[in-house]
């Protein structure tokens, strides 16, 4: 029974519930500390490794911060020290 509820919690983390979120979202991959999140205009808080980004959602780096986001097309933004990025609808 335990491993149908991780597996049913890791399908709906790692699937997109529709083919438009997929098409606008964006995967942050962090390369150097000092990189932070905003999704859904709350709080900015530290990024991870493998956060999905939506239209709307932002991303900013500090003095050491730096990150790439990779979008669905194979498409990259590098997010360089010192930067505040908006992630786009496309």
């Amino acid at each position: 029974m335990l491993l149908v509820v991780i597996v049913a919690a890791g399908g709906f983390l790692f699937f997109p519930r529709s083919v438009a979120e997929a098409a606008n979202a964006a995967t942050i991959a962090v390369l150097n500390a000092g990189v932070e999140a905003q999704k859904a205009a709350g709080a900015f808080l530290p990024a991870l490794d493998g956060d999905v980004l939506a239209g709307g959602d932002q991303v900013r780096a500090d003095a050491q911060g730096r990150a790439v986001l990779s979008y669905f097309d194979g498409s990259t933004l590098t997010v360089e020290p010192r930067s505040q990025v908006k992630v786009t609808e496309i």
